[in-house]
């Protein structure tokens, strides 16, 4: 095993070496996370190691502040941002021993699905790779908005990297990159010191290039906060179980994610994805989410009226660039709409007038109102398929353990063909992630193979072509049952490893 001090060494290389596809927005002073190495190294020499994450390398998602270290959000009005805390997520992990490398680009303030909104510039997926080399002719997005920390674990310039997933922030960026994306319950990890965008779905979470490391990471970070009072949720200390199966385990695939917009490429590798569980033992059967497909509407209006209001504190004032010199405008009105005008960029003003368009008075019945409705039954839908320790059988309906779907409907686009989409186009990117964070459900995305992009065909886990991108499964469970999601995905982590032995 490599020391503390290979591993920061090891991962200084690899940000040098891949600095082209725009991973981070800024890297850790080499002294001072130089330090932090040596410390652990210094602990395992004498014994004292703190656990499986001390000495591991860490990148931090800019939408988490870091105290001392720059905190923009991708965005013109927090460019100069110093906060003066660090967020609990962060501190948590650094307390286990984590080395922070540096702070991830994503879209502006979380607002995004292909990581292309960012004053950084655009976020480039490692995939495919021709010889051994990033193919840089025709780039892929990273996914977004986390598409900065999974392309700094794909690309090995950390061990872990620090995610927020609002409606798939994490999971979607893995799927692209070929990584795990790990979203525990809502109200699993604190959300304090996280930047917000829509405060009733952030939810920190971990992407890596294994479960096991994932689900460290993730019990490193878990339990509640006395500064956010969401953190709910006890503190965890998952194991998942190497070489375990899935007998008397129950696996859901639902019927409404049969989408026309589902690639056959995809459908092939879920299909694989099922065989896989069947074969460790487990049920598969059909089910039924009847609000899934309300789920996205929902989302995007629910999610815009919060990040309206919380985005109202980047006036020029409190937060954010100000426009011009201070006495450059004839009233605050004016001087608050240059401010936003001209440092927020053009998803996030889209998102805030939607926002401000479902709250207003003569809406807000129709759009806000309806879309709480419709997050009410895609709660209840999910309540009555998954087993939790809190449900009640009603004798009707067949219940499932966990939820195996796929994480995106088709593979990575290219860059140049998602700065093509429409706004809505980009936004059905979400389709499949979105209603387990209406639900406040925990998910990961692990990778299960490639589809070959040439021929648009499932080629499996085995050594890819040169023109395959990767492709995730989603596996969803009960709010607060972490650990099925985690062994299920153990699973298939194994089954698709065994396959290129």
């Amino acid at each position: 095993m490599s020391t503390p001090i290979e591993l920061f060494r090891s991962a200084r290389a690899a940000i040098t070496a891949t600095r082209a596809l725009g991973a981070f927005v800024s890297e850790t002073d080499h002294k001072t996370a130089l330090k932090a190495a040596q410390a652990a190294a210094h602990r395992l020499s004498n014994g004292n190691s703190l656990g499986d994450l001390d000495g591991r390398t860490l990148a931090v998602k800019d939408n988490f502040c870091v105290s001392g270290s720059l905190t923009t959000c991708a965005s013109k009005a927090l460019a100069t941002f110093e906060p003066c805390y660090t967020a609990t997520a962060v501190k948590r992990l650094q307390d286990a021993g984590c080395v922070v490398v540096g702070k991830t680009n994503l879209d502006e303030f979380g607002m995004g699905s292909f990581n292309l909104h960012s004053i950084a510039g655009h976020v480039s997926n490692p995939y495919p790779i021709s010889s051994g080399i990033h193919d840089a002719t025709s780039p892929r997005v990273s996914g977004g908005s986390s598409g900065g920390s999974a392309v700094a674990v794909a690309s090995f310039s950390c061990d872990i990297a620090l995610g927020s997933d609002t409606g798939g922030s994490v999971r979607i960026p893995a799927a692209y990159c070929g990584v795990v994306g790990y979203k525990p319950s809502y109200g699993r990890t604190s959300r304090h010191g996280l930047v917000a965008y829509a405060s009733s779905l952030d939810t920190p979470g971990i992407l890596s290039r294994s479960v096991r490391m994932a689900t460290v990471a993730a019990n490193a970070m878990s339990g509640p906060d006395v500064n956010d009072a969401t953190s709910t949720l006890g503190s965890t200390s998952f194991v998942p179980e190497i070489g375990g199966d899935l007998t008397g385990v129950t696996v859901g695939i639902p019927r409404q994610y049969h989408i026309a917009e589902l690639a056959p490429a995809m459908l092939a590798a879920w299909q694989q994805a099922e065989a896989w569980v069947v074969a460790r033992g487990a049920t598969v059967v059909p089910v039924d989410l009847h609000c899934t497909r309300n789920g996205l509407p929902a989302y995007y209006l629910l999610a815009a009226a919060e990040a309206s209001s919380n985005m109202a504190r980047y006036d020029g004032m409190q937060y954010g660039q100000r426009s011009g010199a201070a006495n450059s405008h004839a009233t605050v009105r004016e001087l608050i709409t240059a401010s936003r005008s001209d440092t927020l960029g053009a998803e996030v003003q889209r998102r805030i007038l939607t926002g401000c368009f479902t709250l207003a008075r003569d809406t807000y019945d129709s759009y806000y109102d309806q879309a709480q409705r419709v997050r009410r039954l895609i709660c209840d839908d999910f309540a009555r398929v998954l087993v939790s320790d809190a449900s009640v059988p009603d004798g009707t309906t067949q219940r499932v353990d966990a939820l195996l779907t796929p994480t995106t409907p088709t593979i990575a686009p290219t860059v140049a063909a998602a700065r093509a989409y429409s706004a809505v186009q980009g936004y059905a990117n979400d389709v499949f992630t979105v209603p387990a964070s209406l639900a406040g459900l925990p998910a990961i995305s692990v990778p299960i193979g490639y589809i070959d992009s040439a021929t648009d065909t499932y080629v499996g886990a085995t050594g890819p072509p040169a023109t395959a991108i990767p492709a995730g499964m989603q596996i969803i469970a009960a709010r607060g049952n972490e650990q099925r999601v985690l062994q299920v995905a153990q699973v298939l982590e194994e089954a698709a490893a065994d396959t290129r032995t």
